[in-house]
């Protein structure tokens, strides 16, 4: 039974909520509630779940709440637009803060604002996900300086290939359909064949932890690295890295907030 003295009260809308509906409320709750008022101790969602469809319940009075949880996605963030390419270079950088605002308007000039930042314990995070409430951040995604990585050269398929990321990249076992990002490739995964892979892109070899990239505009290591110095790829890790940051209390008026981050997709759990 719900504990009465954190009860939320729900106003039923008089005849709209049917008599049934609120003597099944009452018995099931053991609370007399006079007039067309009726106690039910979390949401409108667990109302329905309990005693039925119920569209025209709403809030009578504010109710203050944290939330137990308050999740935001984290995504890369890649200017410009079109195709990654060699003559398209989309910029692509990642996040040391996210804010998470709670107002009544999706107005920032009228919310509370919860922010989180991780330069620190994490540096340059590119993708993942961060609770807010519980201050647990796991990263998902790691970028890389192209430039940075060791590339040999085959003139089998006119392509470049990397081994450096083979310790920390995911394992998925099926080259050319691993989901990256890159700044100045297309890359390729739809599973395609090696035959089908055009010019100015970058994949992954599958079992092999490689990197392949086609580039005709060299075909010296020297000169790829030259080339792609600067550039980002953005690549999933075998093994997410948790940060534990600080937790936050995230308080939010029932019914009547609205929940959203500069960050990314936010997730509410009440």
């Amino acid at each position: 039974m719900p504990n009465v003295n954190e009860q939320t009260i729900y106003q039923a809308g008089g005849a709209l909520a049917t008599l049934a509906q609120q003597a099944t409320a009452r018995g099931a709750l053991g609370v007399a509630v006079p007039g067309e008022y009726i106690s039910v101790a979390a949401s409108v969602v667990e109302f329905e779940e309990s005693f039925g469809p119920a569209p025209l319940v709403k809030f009578a009075t504010a109710y203050q709440r944290p939330v137990r949880s308050l999740t935001i996605d984290l995504t890369p963030i890649q200017s410009g637009t079109g195709e990654p390419s060699p003559d398209n270079v989309r910029p692509i950088s990642g996040r040391t803060e996210v804010n998470a605002y709670v107002s009544p308007t999706q107005d920032v000039a009228d919310a509370t604002t919860y922010p989180v930042t991780w330069q620190t314990e994490a540096g340059t995070v590119y993708a993942g996900y961060v609770d807010v409430v519980t201050g647990v951040l796991t990263v998902t995604m790691a970028g890389v300086d192209l430039g940075t990585l060791d590339w040999s050269y085959s003139s089998a398929y006119n392509r470049f290939s990397t081994s450096s990321l083979s310790s920390v990249i995911k394992q998925n076992g099926i080259p050319r359909s691993m989901f990256m990002y890159c700044s100045c490739y297309q890359v390729i995964d739809d599973g395609r064949s090696v035959t089908d892979v055009p010019d100015g892109s970058i994949y992954n070899g599958g079992t092999s932890s490689l990197i392949y990239a086609h580039d005709q505009r060299v075909t010296t290591p020297s000169a790829f690295k030259a080339a792609v110095t600067g550039q980002i790829l953005v690549y999933p890790l075998e093994t997410p890295i948790i940060y534990q940051l600080d937790p936050q209390t995230v308080q939010t008026l029932v019914g009547q907030n609205v929940v959203w981050s500069d960050g990314g997709p936010v997730t509410v759990e009440l």
